[in-house]
């Protein structure tokens, strides 16, 4: 088993279609995908015309490519996170 394959999200089309290439790279490795989206908690409005909500986005971009990898691919391990990092 190689190590597990990582792959960032942040909700987009871009980045689900790198989420399925991960999951399968995951699939041939042997290994699993980590999905991983990092957040600004000191941001006050994370996208414009939307709530001040960047964990809860960040949670939701995870939650929603790792149920995407899921069904793209059955029985590749699919875990994910929504972690809190500054902004460059």
């Amino acid at each position: 088993m190689s190590g597990d394959v990582l792959v960032g999200t942040d909700g987009s089309e871009a980045a689900m279609a790198a989420a399925v290439w991960a999951t399968e790279e995951a699939r041939d490795r042997g290994s699993r995908a980590v999905v991983l989206c990092v957040f600004d908690p000191d941001v006050l409005g994370w996208l414009v015309g939307r709530a001040a909500r960047p964990r809860q986005e960040a949670e939701e971009a995870v939650t929603s490519t790792k149920n995407r990898m899921s069904a793209f691919i059955p029985g590749v391990g699919v875990v994910g996170e929504a972690v809190a990092g500054p902004s460059p």
